[in-house]
């Protein structure tokens, strides 16, 4: 018994020692419950990829998002994986399929997962097996179901896949600068994320002036969209993507802001504020089709 658990703690800690870039920011949370739900297993693989920048709800829809944008690819069959990619698991009986579960991959023993729903009962962050996280979301054992990618149609009823992804990091400093409107925008929201963040893990209460901040970049981003398209500016693909980014933000935070409210209502106002946003965003997006196309 002591040989099988010191052989344990050697495999956690091996692999704690080898794990992606960003996983020591969220390592210190391991075990730790949030104090807010919202943040969950999407947006944990989304923030170790540096892809956003702070933990809080993420939906389906949001790493959906990125997993499909230039961002990320999907791992060939056959094609080894490595620590820090995604794994997510699929609803794929489903018509159109669905994601249902994120973990970041380790090794073929490990994932590190946040599982639960992460709303009314917020759920810790767990380093694991990745038969763990197989068996909590009933991942038949089968090849058929854990192969790097998902065949359409499936009879698994759930299915993995797994997609490399860079940081956003990486991907701006291969593109032009963004717009100074856009910038200021992305400015805001990304200082506000850091505020949200502390809201979500420890119930920090949002000053004031971070609120009346990211109240100004929405209107800003809404006065923004209604310029462009008053103008009829085009729109290349990289700047879709950027539109999208932003939407996603909005979106994102808005909901997390809309899970504090359950209980208090605080935030309420500026949570459908930054809906009307997104939704704006949403809108102007898919009504503007873009020239090119989105690659890395």
């Amino acid at each position: 018994m002591r040989i099988f658990v010191l052989l344990l703690f050697c495999l956690f800690n091996s692999a704690a020692q080898a794990l992606p870039s960003g996983f020591e920011r969220v390592s210190g949370f391991e075990s730790f419950a949030p104090v807010h739900g919202g943040p969950n297993c999407f947006n944990l693989a989304l923030v170790l990829n540096h892809i956003l920048p702070s933990l809080r709800f993420s939906s389906p829809d949001e790493i959906g998002f990125y997993i499909n944008s230039p961002l990320c690819r999907k791992l060939q069959d056959g094609e080894p994986r490595r620590y820090g990619d995604i794994g997510l698991i699929y609803l794929s009986s489903k018509k159109p399929i669905e994601e249902y579960h994120g973990f970041i991959y380790i090794n073929e023993n490990l994932a590190y997962s946040k599982n639960g729903d992460g709303i009314f009962k917020p759920s810790s962050y767990l380093l694991q097996s990745l038969e763990n996280v197989y068996n909590t979301y009933d991942v038949p054992l089968t090849s058929e179901c854990r192969q790097n990618q998902l065949k359409i149609p499936s009879r698994c009823g759930q299915a993995a896949s797994f997609h490399r992804c860079e940081s956003m990091q990486n991907y701006l400093s291969r593109k032009p600068k963004l717009s100074m409107p856009i910038q200021k925008i992305n400015k805001a929201v990304l200082n506000f994320e850091k505020d949200l963040e502390s809201f979500a893990i420890y119930d920090k209460q949002i000053s004031w002036s971070a609120q009346k901040s990211i109240k100004h970049a929405s209107k800003e981003f809404s006065k923004y969209l209604k310029n462009s398209r008053n103008e009829k500016l085009p729109l290349d693909c990289h700047g879709q993507f950027i539109l999208g980014v932003l939407q996603m933000h909005f979106e994102g935070i808005s909901e997390q802001l809309a899970y504090s409210t359950i209980f208090i209502n605080d935030y309420k106002i500026l949570s459908d504020q930054l809906k009307q946003t997104a939704q704006d965003a949403q809108i102007f997006i898919q009504t503007h089709v873009a020239t090119g196309t989105c690659q890395g």
